[in-house]
């Protein structure tokens, strides 16, 4: 009898593990990695922006993650002379809001990285949280635009690479700002 309560329990306890093992996109890479090798596995290419030294390779999160079922979510890779140093998912929301109003990033967010208060109406919720794991942080946001879209997006990076990224941006707001006295 007791050999029999020790397997139930232990397929109870593989049960209870298996749903809810649910876990975050495999991007099959990592903050840090090099842009060409990432360019080359997802088959993408980068685009420059206004700043020398960073570019955003954009993928759809489908074609990523598959499993995770982000349909009309975006997925931004932040590199830093040529070095990953953020992930962004963001909501590809039209007029509507639909990606939004399907709660689908929200949801990946708090099955992914956990559970957080959305009030009663989660539709209706503005805020943000931060989720710090061992080797990364998360952070969730949700705001109306001035365009009236909803702004949202996960932001993945880790604090080492957080720095290096506000750093740059820091010394490019010194620069337009010194350049903008100068006129």
């Amino acid at each position: 009898m007791k050999k029999n309560n020790f397997i139930t329990g232990i397929a109870i306890f593989v049960l209870f593990f298996a749903s809810n093992a649910f876990s975050a996109c495999d991007f099959q890479f990592n903050l840090g990695d090099d842009k060409d090798e990432i360019v080359n596995k997802i088959q993408s290419r980068p685009f420059p922006l206004e700043h020398v030294g960073l570019e955003v390779v954009p993928i759809l999160a489908d074609d990523i993650c598959p499993e995770q079922k982000l349909t009309d979510v975006g997925i931004e890779l932040k590199f830093l002379n040529d070095e990953l140093v953020a992930i962004s998912l963001i909501a590809l929301n039209d007029e509507n809001n639909h990606v939004s109003e399907k709660l689908t990033l929200m949801n990946y967010a708090k099955k992914a990285y956990g559970s957080f208060d959305t009030s009663l109406n989660p539709k209706a919720y503005t805020g943000y949280n931060i989720f710090e794991l061992t080797n990364k942080f998360v952070i969730y946001q949700k705001d109306l635009g001035e365009d009236g879209r909803t702004n949202e997006q996960l932001y993945i990076s880790t604090d080492h690479y957080d720095k290096k990224l506000m750093d740059f941006y820091k010394k490019i707001e010194i620069e337009q700002m010194e350049n903008n006295n100068e006129n």
